[in-house]
């Protein structure tokens, strides 16, 4: 049986669907309405983590809350079962990859000329 585009399209709508009216718990926000209509989503690494708390019913919130203000570490992020939840695990991978990015990305001579940089080399191979 050969599945069309249109058909996909129709699945993919009716999951979004369906997510979306899902209870979550947490307090980070629910799946965006607009993914389904096929705009663009805002960034997962835009958002401020110190601002979020995942973690349900915590025995001191304000605690939590002040100490994620003191440090970019990935606290008070929740867990589904064992494992993270998928909005953790999601942001934990864009971070990763920006990371990556910044390591192994060449900057222009051009660039560094500008802004008055100097230039280094690894001796890695």
């Amino acid at each position: 049986m050969m599945v069309s585009e249109n058909d996909i399209k129709q699945l993919v709508t009716q999951i979004l669907k369906e997510m979306r009216g899902e209870a979550r718990t947490g307090s980070a926000a629910s799946f965006p309405a607009s993914a389904a209509s096929g705009e663009i989503l805002p960034d997962i690494v835009e958002r401020d983590l110190s601002e979020e708390i995942n973690v349900v019913n915590p025995q001191n919130l304000e605690a939590l809350k002040a100490i994620k203000k003191l440090t970019p570490a990935r606290i008070g992020v929740g867990r589904a079962g064992t494992r993270y939840l998928t909005d953790t695990m999601l942001r934990f991978r864009a971070d990763h990859a920006v990371a990556m990015d910044s390591v192994f990305t060449e900057v222009p001579d051009e660039w560094l000329e500008a802004h008055n940089l100097p230039r280094f080399k690894t001796l890695c191979e």
